[in-house]
């Protein structure tokens, strides 16, 4: 869900709907549930609700949790106050420096080799 240049991004199991509506009520109600709420209270700003969308659709309760971790790890201009996805954000960044530190090894014997 979009407010002006902020994003928000949550997973249920639910309809979206039904989720929106509850989203909705936080606000309304001004009950700091989740980073949405949070910060349509905190600004006074109002979220397009209207704009929401499914980004994936997985049935696994497990599998989602961690697929929305990895989606606001993406979307730098996330209002989401979860810090699980913290933890992804570590262990990612370790294996894709593994990964780069490997690359970069291989370009420089290919150099060589070919030297």
């Amino acid at each position: 869900m979009w407010c002006m240049r902020w994003i928000y991004v949550g997973q249920t199991g639910r309809w979206l709907e039904t989720r929106i509506g509850e989203h909705e009520k936080d606000c309304r109600d001004e009950k700091e549930k989740c980073g949405l709420s949070q910060h349509v209270i905190e600004t006074g700003l109002r979220m397009k609700f209207e704009e929401a969308e499914i980004l994936l659709n997985e049935n696994n309760d497990s599998k989602r949790m961690f697929l929305e971790a990895v989606k606001i790890e993406e979307f730098h201009n996330s209002i989401n106050v979860q810090t699980d996805s913290r933890s992804i954000r570590t262990f990612y960044c370790k294996i894709l420096n593994q990964i780069t530190e490997r690359e970069d090894e291989r370009g420089r014997l290919d150099q060589h080799n070919n030297a």
